[in-house]
């Protein structure tokens, strides 16, 4: 794949990379009981979670990969471009940041991870809204995440955009075809629900290991 590409879509891979690993230790510290920290379990577990975080992201940045797509060149780097990767950045994180403290929050206060949940949990959502608001300064926290993805946007701003020229369209659609690929063969292929299971990952998503 195009250098170009893969270097337009390094530093959001790096934040999810880097979120997704602040979060996991902050979650094997708390259950750090009930973790096995030898070597061969825990490399299995990160390697785990690094698959899972690496196929949920080529998913995720599929709209952006088309926005490259479409890009003309000589709006490289210009203000249009330079807005709308900004734009899509900060929504990136925001979206990283929220994802991940409400799944801590969710896990806290019922003792169940979002991808494990119970029907009943988005059957009675209220209830659930309601029992998190009572739990959580809400307003602190969503301000705490807004403040934080605008930071982390502003130190991030210059890692954006690249001098590489990027390719002309018919290259661009050839390499936009192969990432598609890529995703269809990860979504063939991996099964997220099989792999999660094992003694690390359901002590820290609090799920039954089942055979």
């Amino acid at each position: 794949m195009n250098s170009y590409l893969i270097r337009r879509l390094t530093p959001f891979f790096v934040f999810n990379i880097f979120i997704e690993f602040i979060f996991m230790i902050f979650q094997m510290v708390q259950n750090r009981a009930n973790i096995d920290f030898s070597f061969f379990p825990l490399t299995k577990t990160v390697g785990v979670l690094l698959l899972t975080t690496m196929v949920s992201f080529l998913f995720v940045m599929l709209p952006y990969v088309f926005y490259l797509l479409v890009l003309p060149r000589n709006k490289q780097n210009s203000r249009l471009d330079k807005t709308i990767t900004v734009f899509a950045f900060f929504f990136f994180a925001l979206s990283m940041l929220c994802e991940e403290i409400a799944s801590q929050m969710f896990l806290e206060e019922f003792s169940s991870a979002f991808n494990f949940i119970a029907i009943d949990y988005f059957i009675y959502t209220n209830e659930v809204l309601k029992n998190i608001e009572q739990a959580y300064p809400i307003i602190w926290v969503l301000a705490g995440i807004l403040i934080s993805g605008i930071i982390i946007t502003v130190l991030a701003s210059k890692y954006l955009f690249t001098k590489l020229e990027a390719p002309v369209f018919a290259k661009r659609l050839f390499q936009s075809i192969i990432y598609i690929f890529v995703c269809v063969l990860a979504y063939l292929n991996i099964d997220v629900a099989k792999i999660e299971i094992n003694h690390n990952l359901s002590n820290l998503l609090n799920i039954s290991i089942t055979h």
